[in-house]
């Protein structure tokens, strides 16, 4: 007896979609997207002890908003951070006095930086 081919048109279809996995979003851990000049970071050390934190969680945001000018929250930085308003607040007004961000404040909304990436 030999083998024989089988009828493939005998066997039964399902022609119902695949059934659909659930999007589920990998949770990522925050990150810091360079290049940022060496320089910028030492001046934020020396501007005070609130200002190198606040500047590179506004590093951080600059990478998610693809821009060097976005709106900045005190809670958002408070929460990457882990310091108090306060704290996010006075690191924001040290890195504008030392000339590393440009902050324009509006009533009732979040402040809009601009970091500064050159060098003085």
């Amino acid at each position: 007896m030999g083998v024989s081919d089988p009828d493939l048109a005998a066997l039964p279809l399902d022609d119902s979609p695949p059934p659909k996995r659930p999007r589920t979003r990998k949770k990522v851990e925050p990150y810091l997207r360079g290049p940022i000049v060496w320089n910028w970071i030492r001046l934020a050390r020396e501007a005070g002890p609130a200002a190198l934190p606040t500047g590179l969680a506004l590093w951080h945001y600059r990478a998610l908003k693809r821009s060097t000018t976005f709106p900045a929250s005190l809670r958002d930085i408070c929460r990457l951070t882990g310091q108090s308003t306060d704290s996010a607040r006075r690191g924001l007004a040290a890195l504008a006095a030392a000339g590393l961000i440009t902050r324009t404040d509006c009533a009732g909304r979040k402040p809009r930086v601009t970091l500064r990436e050159g060098n003085r």
